[in-house]
This record gives structure tokens, C-alpha cells and sequence, in this order.
């Protein structure tokens, strides 16, 4: 976590430097991974540049690049080999500014409108764009096509989540208090999110149905108080069907 990061020594430039060496050997070799997740914050010493080294490297179509990292990540961003870009909201509008200022600064900008202006400039395939229990976002620039994710209301809708089918559920909750006392645990359900849309994505499935399978998993997760990153699938799918998915 960023916290973590954020503390730790910067790592020596000589360190950063064999580092960059064997992953680009790795990416260049005949063993080259599926993919390469990019995913939070780099630590102090690992600069955005050689991180851009690295994944220009890759062999296209054989390494899948997906980002899910907003803070000095533009270098990265640039190269035009990341496949898939998964941040929230107010990280597109932020890198939508870097690269057009004019556009940044309008308060009419929309998260869609931001989303179209960094796939086409950067040569991003798909964007993903998470806003919390907010509508979320993906625009695909290859099938210049966009589309909304409605996310159902978790608390409201907790009891046939986290009991499903169950005839008692009411009764159940209205006698145990361990769902009703029930808040919201979001911690690492981004990260949950980006894990679950790129694993269905190598396991073949679209984009636009791996994403909305992310946002369920994200939305399971957060109805587990601890420990993060934890859900059961089954509430997953069960959220899933209520993920209402509408091209825009």
C-alpha cells in the first residue's frame, strides 16, 4: 500500500537499474508473462521513466500492459503500449489536464469526455474509470464505443447479497444484528476490482463484461468489515446481476 511505499528508502539507482535490465530480459524472452500489471505506487528510487523502458520492450500481443496507477504515470502512459488503463474519476481528469490543459480546466469536462481524450492522445485500447458507489465508466477505442455501469446500492440491497435465497433472511437479521450494524468496508476494492477484470480478461472474457464482474467483486469485497481484498463469490454474482450495463 502507498503507505508503506511511501516510507520506504529510496531504492539505489544501481538496484533500479538491474532491475530494469531483467525485466526488459523477461519481456524480451521466450518465457514473457500473459501480462504486466502496473498497479499503485512505485517506491522512491523506481523513476516512471524506467518503468517506461520496461514495458516498451514488450512484445506486442504476446504481453498484455494493464496500469492501474495515476501518480507519475504519464511517462508510462505515453509510450502507447498500455493495453488497459484502470483508475476513478478524479484521476482521469487529472492526466485529461496533463495532456490538455484546456480541457482539464473545464467544470463541463465529463468523466466519459475524459476518459475518450486519454485513450485516443495516449493510444489506450480501453480505459476503465471506477468512481466509488457512482456509475463507473468504459470506453474501448478500438470498438469507438462507451459504455455505463450502474452499481446497486449495497447496503440497502445487503440482505439478499449476503444471504441470497435464504426464506428466513429477514428474520435473521432482524434477530442478529451482525448484517444490520453493517457499514461499508471500501479498503482495496480497487485493487480488487483491477485483479478480477484482468484475470477474466486473459481468461478470454470482453472487456466490458470483465469490468463489470471487477466492479461486483469490488462491491463484495466491501461488504466483508476484514480482512481487505476478501469476498465471497457467490454475493459476487449475486451483485453482478444487478450491475446494469448500458452503452452510452
Amino acid at each position: 500500500m502507498t503507505e508503506l511505499v511511501g516510507i520506504s528508502e529510496p531504492i539505489e539507482d544501481r538496484v533500479a537499474k538491474k532491475y530494469e535490465t531483467q525485466a526488459i530480459d523477461l519481456l524480451k524472452s521466450n518465457d514473457a508473462p500473459k501480462a504486466l500489471a502496473l498497479c499503485g505506487t512505485s517506491p522512491p528510487g523506481l523513476h516512471s521513466d524506467r518503468i517506461a523502458n520496461i514495458i516498451s520492450s514488450r512484445q506486442h500481443g504476446r504481453t498484455l500492459v494493464f496500469v492501474d496507477s495515476a501518480k507519475d504515470i504519464l511517462p508510462v502512459l505515453q509510450t502507447g503500449c498500455v493495453d488497459i488503463l484502470k483508475i476513478n474519476a478524479e484521476e482521469i481528469t487529472g492526466i485529461a489536464a496533463q495532456i490538455d490543459p484546456q480541457l482539464g480546466s473545464s467544470a463541463e469536462t465529463s468523466i466519459v469526455d475524459a476518459a475518450w481524450q486519454v485513450a485516443r492522445t495516449l493510444r489506450i485500447g480501453v480505459v476503465a474509470v471506477t468512481d466509488g458507489p457512482s456509475k463507473a465508466y468504459l470506453v474501448d477505442i478500438q470498438k469507438t464505443c462507451a459504455f455505463a455501469f450502474d452499481i446497486p446500492d449495497l447496503l440497502a440491497n445487503r440482505h439478499k447479497y449476503l444471504l441470497g435465497d435464504c426464506h428466513d433472511a429477514a428474520a435473521a437479521i432482524d434477530k442478529d444484528c451482525e448484517f444490520g450494524k453493517l457499514t461499508l468496508n471500501p479498503l482495496g476494492a480497487g485493487d480488487t476490482c483491477s485483479a478480477v477484470m484482468l484475470n477474466l480478461i486473459l481468461d478470454g472474457k470482453e472487456a466490458i463484461e470483465a469490468f463489470a464482474q471487477g466492479l461486483s467483486a469490488a462491491s463484495a469485497s466491501c461488504l466483508v468489515p476484514m480482512p481487505n481484498c476478501v469476498f465471497d463469490k457467490q454475493v459476487m454474482m449475486r451483485i453482478r446481476k444487478d450491475v446494469f450495463v448500458s452503452e452510452i
